[in-house]
């Protein structure tokens, strides 16, 4: 979303995305001190750069809880939170030829949750970040861990496959129902260029979760995600 790096998935990878919205880059100030150099002036010295200040702290910030219902899934109003700076890890993923790839990757703390990204950077909330809202501008990206023993909350995420299929989302200020658009699945590794993934669209909602049935890397790990993209159907007050 123009130039922001926005990190995705539950064992899963970074992704710069797409803005719907966004400008030209400026035009480079003019220098006072050239301009003075040309008039036969002293040229005023400038001041020297400044470390950055330091980024406000990582909080909460729009709703005090929310959740998840996806029926078909077995799902039952489960807890979303604001994804935590614990949860954005590296990866390092060698695969049966030797290949060894690294990449950022989101891990929820508990498996029976789910994480969602606000679009947070160096502490600094993004104008391509999503809300949790009928009115969100861009596409809302929520993470859960798939396990392949089937305990994991999304271990059976990929139920809701059907087009029609329909999930809940409530805050507490909306009731938001999504309908299912599509499944696919794509490499970790490989994902931050998938433009299924990246794209930017109002009322578009991705689930993105490891898939613990497909491929897996010399040390075990899943190198697969699974997406499943919904959209925005209709919105209630609570």
């Amino acid at each position: 979303m123009l130039a922001s790096a926005m990190v995705l998935f539950a064992g899963i990878a970074a992704v710069t995305l797409t803005s719907t919205t966004g400008g030209g880059p400026a035009s480079p100030a003019p220098s006072t001190t050239s301009a003075a150099a040309a008039l036969g002036a002293t040229p005023t010295p400038q001041p020297s750069p400044t470390s950055r200040a330091t980024p406000p702290a990582w909080v909460d910030w729009q709703f005090a809880g929310a959740t998840l219902t996806a029926p078909e899934a077995g799902i039952d109003h489960a807890e979303i939170h604001e994804l935590r700076p614990n949860e954005i890890v590296t990866k390092t993923s060698t695969d049966a030829s030797g290949t060894t790839v690294t990449y950022s990757a989101i891990e929820p703390d508990d498996k029976h949750t789910i994480a969602w990204d606000s679009q947070v950077v160096d502490g600094v909330r993004q104008p391509v970040g999503s809300v949790l809202s009928a009115s969100a501008a861009n596409t809302v990206y929520l993470y859960c861990h798939d396990y392949r023993d089937g305990t994991a909350l999304c271990s059976t995420i990929s139920d809701v496959t059907a087009p029609g299929d329909e999930i809940t989302l409530e805050t507490p200020t909306e009731v938001l129902t999504y309908a299912a658009v599509e499944t696919f699945e794509e490499r970790k590794n490989e994902i931050s260029s998938d433009p299924r993934v990246t794209m930017a669209a109002p009322g578009r909602l991705l689930i993105i979760t490891c898939n613990s049935a497909g491929e897996r890397d010399t040390a075990g790990e899943p190198t697969v995600n699974t997406v499943l993209v919904f959209q925005l159907v209709a919105s209630r007050a609570p």
